[in-house]
């Protein structure tokens, strides 16, 4: 209790990780006095349908783990993870076992397990070429995968609608000119206040353009206000001070507490706006 099992840094781990925080800081105090729960899952982990929707995102996380594992021979065997550095042999010398690891070959390999995408099968490999496991990779400036953010970030630079569909053989060579471009001129410093900086690979250089497609949609979207609803904040917090007091309450009991407490409405219609207040 306290300590989630599973981590926030991928979808479906992300969404075991919110529910069990969500259900066990619902009525907690923190600095600032009382922690409330992640609103999407409000309704969801603050009634006794709270383990079972924490069952089904950890039973669908373990399934996509399950596959993983079926695959792991093969993919620890494919040729991106089955090289490993030599003593004997310095990292990134050509005769190095460890000189024929790519990283695109490992995210290929991890893609071959059900439910892992280019882009989570990337962010896998990402965290391990932190590692020796994979710290020999030979393509780090000349493949990357590259997301829809990156592939809109290309588009506005080339000129071309931000959602046309393009080969990635394409937006993968316009990446490498930008890389190059970069690195000619140099316009990312060796040094900052003194301190050397790691040089940017090619999959920086696409995190850019992503960034930089977030900055012109900001820039472009035109200013809007949000609408405001009195009474849907009015029976948020009458939901939520009755949670704090009584604790996770059956769906039918929870109406029942609202109804009681806003008495100028029916128990039916209450059940109907609390329903609707809750995203």
């Amino acid at each position: 209790r306290g300590l989630p099992a599973c981590t926030d840094a991928y979808m479906r781990a992300r969404l075991v990780h919110n529910a069990e925080r969500g259900a066990w800081n619902l009525g907690a105090s923190g600095p600032k006095g009382p922690t409330e729960s992640p609103q999407e899952h409000r309704a969801k982990c603050s009634t006794l349908l709270g383990l079972h929707q924490v069952e089904s995102h950890y039973r669908a996380h373990v399934e996509r783990l399950q596959s993983l594992w079926e695959n792991l021979t093969a993919i620890v065997e494919s040729d991106s993870f089955g090289a490993f550095p030599s003593e004997s042999v310095p990292t990134g010398h050509m005769s190095s076992p460890a000189h024929r690891q790519t990283w695109r070959g490992a995210v290929e390999a991890i893609t071959r397990a059900k439910g892992f995408g280019d882009f989570l099968a990337k962010e896998i490999v990402q965290d391990l070429m932190l590692t020796p496991v994979l710290d020999g990779c030979s393509d780090r400036d000349t493949w990357t995968a590259i997301g829809p953010g990156g592939m809109r970030g290309l588009n506005k630079l080339a000129r071309r609608p931000a959602q046309q569909k393009v080969s990635k053989s394409l937006l993968l060579e316009e990446l490498v000119t930008i890389h190059a471009y970069g690195r000619e001129h140099e316009l990312w410093p060796s040094k900052l206040l003194g301190q050397p900086l790691e040089p940017l690979d090619l999959h920086a250089i696409q995190f850019q353009c992503c960034e930089w497609d977030k900055f012109l949609r900001e820039v472009e979207r035109p200013g809007r206000a949000r609408k405001y609803s009195p009474s849907t904040h009015g029976y948020m917090n009458v939901v939520d001070s009755i949670l704090r007091i009584s604790g996770p309450l059956p769906w039918q009991s929870l109406v029942h507490h609202v109804a009681k407490k806003c008495s100028n409405e029916a128990g039916r219609d209450v059940q109907t706006k609390v329903l609707a207040s809750i995203p």
